[in-house]
């Protein structure tokens, strides 16, 4: 009646020469006459699970991917892993169930269906991740799902990947790890630097087998320049005012003319460095016997000169 002929199962028109909707490829070997779409809705616009009847086709969103044709797959080969997870089945693009080179996460929620993978520059081999889980391609010793950060021992990611810290392993602390960012390592006690190779100010180094230690410079302040306690951190040597010697600068210099030298300190109550001791062919007077013996006190570069009498 009316010239309709008697259509296979998924097959429409008048001569059913036609696919119905949601269906396509019409052959006739194939006992239903065509074979379903099956598109993603969540990759699909507005849901649409329509396709093309010929090619079967589904109409995608913005960054979800279909039918993997010569133009889609020609930046496939970037890396392995894509190759492999792109051009095993083309046929599985046709649904638009699958992100976009460069998405993640298909959801229907999201207009454009996927979200970009946000590789980060500096960390990533390239700007392509894994669809599913969003794993970006990382260089070497950067780690992260955007390849973003730096693997334990290494730091400061820029273009050229990480650095390792190279932490000083008799100054670092045993177990520890540098700060990702500034490369800073921990240090052991009194020790400082980046890689914990060298002594804190107030410090001096000290080689001891494969060790080293830094031994405080312990600068006697009344005989060092402006009351100075930093020291060499090599030798450990104080800064000296003129007329006292010593590696902490507490002791006087030695004066022979006249017979006279400049001894240990004699008390703390003097201003200056180093008092002039009185040198008679009987020996060293006491401190009260040269006080006793002195009319005047004066400054010479830092030190108190007693002049004998």
């Amino acid at each position: 009646i009316g010239g309709q002929c008697n259509c296979k199962r998924h097959v429409s028109g008048r001569q059913c020469n036609q696919c119905q909707n949601g269906f396509y490829n019409l052959q006739e070997w194939d006992p239903d006459g065509c074979i379903p779409c099956n598109c993603n809705a969540s990759g699909t616009v507005d849901g649409d699970i329509t396709c093309h009847p010929n090619s079967g086709q589904c109409k995608c969103k913005a960054n979800v991917i279909g039918m993997c044709n010569a133009e889609v797959c020609s930046h496939i080969s970037i890396t392995i892993w894509n190759k492999i997870l792109y051009l095993i089945s083309s046929l599985k693009r046709l649904r638009c169930d699958h992100c976009d080179f460069g998405f993640k996460f298909l959801q229907s929620v999201n207009d454009d269906g996927c979200e970009p993978c946000q590789c980060n520059l500096h960390g990533s081999v390239n700007k392509l991740c894994n669809p599913l889980s969003g794993q970006c391609e990382c260089k070497q010793e950067v780690k992260g799902l955007q390849c973003d950060t730096c693997r334990e021992h290494f730091y400061g990611l820029d273009t050229t990947g990480c650095k390792a810290c190279d932490c000083n392993v008799a100054g670092s602390r045993s177990g520890t790890v540098c700060d990702a960012r500034t490369g800073q390592c921990i240090c052991n006690p009194n020790i400082g630097g980046r890689r914990c190779s060298e002594c804190l100010e107030g410090y001096f180094y000290l080689q001891r087998n494969n060790s080293f230690l830094c031994l405080p410079c312990n600068c006697d302040r009344t005989g060092t320049v402006n009351g100075s306690l930093l020291c060499d951190k090599s030798t450990g040597q104080c800064l000296c005012k003129l007329g006292v010697t010593g590696l902490r600068c507490n002791r006087c210099v030695s004066v022979t003319p006249g017979g006279r030298y400049l001894g240990p300190f004699v008390t703390q109550s003097v201003a200056s460095a180093c008092v002039c001791r009185v040198v008679k062919e009987e020996g060293v007077l006491s401190v009260n016997q040269v006080r006793e013996k002195c009319v005047t006190f004066s400054v010479l570069e830092g030190f108190l000169f007693i002049p004998y009498q």
